[in-house]
């Protein structure tokens, strides 16, 4: 949490909307840590200023891969762009992730 800015953008492939800042970030990183299995990083690319992050988890049975791209400034975490795969796991990241969150900050518009 200390890398990322206080004005963080988190974008999520199940919602069209942008979520921004340290509290949603804490919130939903919790929620992932609850829900997902262990995420075993499989692979990391770095070029200037962008990273890509590969990994693999699990939710609740399914198996699921995954990439997160960030943008950096210096150390810093200015933008994180989270993206699932099979369609499956994809789902039930939606349906189970997307709950919690809107419980907590509301509806996310699609």
């Amino acid at each position: 949490m200390g890398l990322l800015a206080e004005d963080v953008t988190i974008r999520v492939a199940v919602h069209d909307q942008p979520m921004q800042g340290r509290e949603v970030a804490s919130f939903l990183f919790g929620v992932l840590r609850e829900e997902l299995g262990s995420i075993d990083v499989t692979g990391e690319l770095v070029e200037g200023d962008h990273a890509v992050v590969f990994f693999e988890t699990r939710i609740r049975a399914v198996a699921a891969q995954g990439l997160n791209v960030l943008e950096l400034e210096g150390n810093t975490v200015r933008e994180l762009t989270v993206y699932f795969r099979p369609l499956e796991a994809l789902q039930l990241i939606s349906e189970v992730i997307g709950a919690r969150m809107a419980q907590q900050f509301g509806e996310i518009e699609r």
